[in-house]
């Protein structure tokens, strides 16, 4: 979890008044998002004023402290002022001043990361409740391939686009809402859009890219964001961290659509898709989820036993359960 310490903090009030661009704080959620409800993520001479209005705000709350702290902090970082000068001009001592300037600063890198903590508490909070509310415990097996694309969705430099395949009713869908959730206390993503493919009635063909633009204009539309014309939404996508989930691919024809059609929107963003058809496509990162091993099949059969209260189906041994596996396979579903 990202915090500043003192040190970080009074490196940023001792440049409260340069205006060469340096911000410092950089790597705080909070800087981060002021800039981005500003616009200004890539204007530097910005990102010093934005810094500012951050620290001045945390300033105001440390009265809460000690309401001496804001004056204090203000006189001698905002007005430049001498520690002699601030100690005379407020009456105290230069030792006592000493002693409230080091109560000052801690109340104020206190105020900065309760700040802190309660924006990353609020984010993980909405990220949460944008994904799909399907159950993602109890899960069986897999570990592998949970830990590879939990692994690469976090890389910085990871693959744009990634694909678990598997078979229909083999557990897709629930192990990507797993790997969501783990994957949502990270931050690395601002946004989390869920496509769910319709399967095609019989004898039509779904057109899965209109229905992927459906559910993404259905967020961006939630979300309060006027864009419609799919140049704007595009920008958007390259512009922010977008996590574009793309579920129920059946066929090998609109998995190779879907994945040439969002490939060029992914500057910033990455795209996740659930298919039952595997690709070749060569800058993809692809895990298969496949049946499970007999001793995961055993334990996953005893709880779906348990969850249905066959008691004595949920206390057999091994011996017992393996005629269940041998007809079932590893898909006990």
């Amino acid at each position: 979890m990202t915090h500043t310490n003192k040190d970080e903090v009074l490196a940023a009030l001792e440049a409260w008044h340069l205006q060469d661009g340096t911000a410092l704080l950089d790597h705080l959620l909070l800087v981060q998002a002021a800039r981005k409800e500003k616009s200004a993520e890539n204007n530097p001479l910005a990102h010093r004023a934005i810094t500012n209005g951050l620290l001045l705000d945390a300033i105001a709350h440390t009265k809460q402290n000690n309401k001496h702290y804001p004056t204090l902090l203000e006189k001698r970082f905002m007005d430049e002022q001498t520690n002699e000068e601030v100690a005379a001009e407020m009456g105290f001592s230069l030792p006592y001043f000493y002693k409230l300037r080091r109560g000052a600063l801690n109340a104020l890198v206190d105020q900065l990361n309760s700040q802190e903590v309660a924006l990353r508490q609020e984010r993980i909070g909405k990220l949460h409740s944008s994904l799909r509310s399907l159950r993602s415990d109890n899960l069986f097996g897999a570990q592998g391939l949970h830990d590879d694309i939990l692994a690469e969705l976090r890389r910085p430099d990871g693959a744009a686009q990634v694909c678990i395949t598997g078979i229909g009713g083999i557990g897709k869908t629930t192990r990507t809402v797993a790997i969501l959730r783990e994957l949502a206390g990270d931050l690395i993503y601002d946004h989390y859009i869920w496509a769910m493919i319709d399967a095609p009635l019989l004898g039509n063909q779904t057109n899965c890219v209109a229905q992927v633009m459906s559910d993404i204009r259905r967020y961006l539309s939630d979300e309060g964001m006027g864009l419609a014309d799919e140049v704007g939404i595009k920008h958007w996508f390259r512009q922010n961290r977008v996590l574009l989930i793309v579920d129920n691919v059946e066929e090998k024809r609109d998995a190779a659509e879907l994945l040439a059609k969002f490939h060029p929107w992914l500057g910033s963003s990455r795209m996740l898709m659930n298919s039952r058809a595997v690709t070749t496509q060569t800058h993809l990162f692809e895990r298969r989820l496949d049946e499970l091993e007999s001793a995961d099949s055993y334990a996953f059969i005893r709880h779906l036993a348990a969850k249905a209260e066959k008691k004595v189906l949920a206390s057999a041994d091994d011996a017992t359960i393996h005629p269940i596996y041998e007809r079932t396979g590893g898909n006990p579903l």
